[in-house]
């Protein structure tokens, strides 16, 4: 499965008509009766649906025509014989739940999720173009639990912001369980997005490493990769980007209120206890040096990145902006 966004699709238009010796729609070209008139139309989940107008038994001369879309909201255009959507590694019959009418050649990669289930069961979001693969990589099934609306676990707001991160295409984000926290002096890293690879003409390789859990800390144990996939979609929001210096990428452009919107984040939609506490906003502000002062990145970029510029970086029609050192997407505020 390769989930991305739908996008509207302008359609092919046949004339079809009924054949009555084929019991079925054809084209135009394919016959010379008919019997009854017939109008399809597609509903959200692109079922093709026939409804007879009115009934005539016996054969008659050319008269009626009916036009339908032959790509419907998927996107793919459908199978003359079988009315099936053809997707090129599957088929799909759209009338049982978006069920896919195969096996997923990739579910050994997801066990949690059906085989046949197409897009994790959130047509309305996500569209499969070939019913392969999915962009993130490295997804343990505990996660797609909480991304199928079929499973107990389900978690709306955490779906949302996983649907957001898949359905991009200008980075690979792969999610990363760590054994052990990390540690830096006195300090318990328990999660962490970083840049792992930035080129461009390439999506950039995004890791959100995170702890599921500590004994003794007490949170929800999917309450550090919250926070951090939290901070991947502050990334493709332009809340904040990435800089090259020193050999290595480090964030540009976070600040206090970034961290503290993630906090709350996942505090809340894990029903954990509130972590932003005096304790902590004293540890970012003082120890980590994060500005007090909430910017996006575009603000970070043209006064607060060492100079003072009279341009805002130039994004492409994407939204991106991409430099040897530098990796950012447009702020959506």
């Amino acid at each position: 499965m390769c989930m991305m966004p739908r996008e509207t699709v302008l359609p092919i238009i046949y004339k079809m008509m009924w054949n009555p010796v084929k019991c079925k729609l054809v084209k135009c070209s394919e016959f010379h009766q008919i019997v009854g008139k017939q109008k399809i139309v597609d509903n959200p989940r692109g079922m093709r649906v026939k409804r007879r107008q009115d009934q005539k038994k016996e054969a008659v001369n050319l008269t009626f025509i009916i036009w339908f879309h032959s790509h419907v909201s998927t996107g793919k255009e459908r199978d003359e014989e079988t009315g099936y959507g053809y997707f090129g590694a599957r088929y799909m019959d759209h009338e049982l739940m978006t069920m896919w009418l195969s096996v997923d050649p990739m579910a050994d990669k997801y066990p949690s999720i059906s085989p046949y289930a197409y897009c994790v069961w959130n047509p309305i979001r996500l569209t499969d173009p070939n019913g392969c693969d999915i962009d993130t990589a490295s997804v343990p099934a505990k996660i797609w639990n909480m991304v199928n609306p079929q499973h107990d676990s389900y978690n709306a707001e955490f779906a949302e912001v996983f649907n957001q991160l898949a359905a991009d295409h200008s980075a690979i984000f792969s999610f990363n369980e760590w054994s052990e926290p990390e540690i830096k002096g006195n300090v318990i890293i328990r999660g962490k997005t970083s840049l792992i690879e930035s080129t461009e003409g390439h999506p950039d390789k995004i890791s959100i490493g995170f702890l599921w859990g500590e004994e003794g800390v007490p949170v929800a144990p999917e309450r550090f990769m919250f926070e951090e996939a939290y901070h991947a979609k502050q990334f493709l929001d332009g809340e904040w980007g990435y800089g090259y210096r020193k050999g290595e990428w480090g964030l540009m452009g976070f600040d206090l209120y970034d961290e503290e919107d993630a906090h709350r984040w996942a505090d809340r939609v894990s029903g954990s206890p509130n972590s932003w506490t005096q304790e902590a906003i004293d540890y970012y502000k003082f120890d980590r040096g994060l500005p007090d002062s909430r910017r996006n990145v575009t603000e970070h970029y043209m006064n607060h990145d060492g100079i003072k510029r009279t341009h805002p970086p130039k994004y492409d029609q994407n939204g991106i902006y991409k430099t040897d050192i530098r990796t950012m997407r447009k702020p959506k505020n």
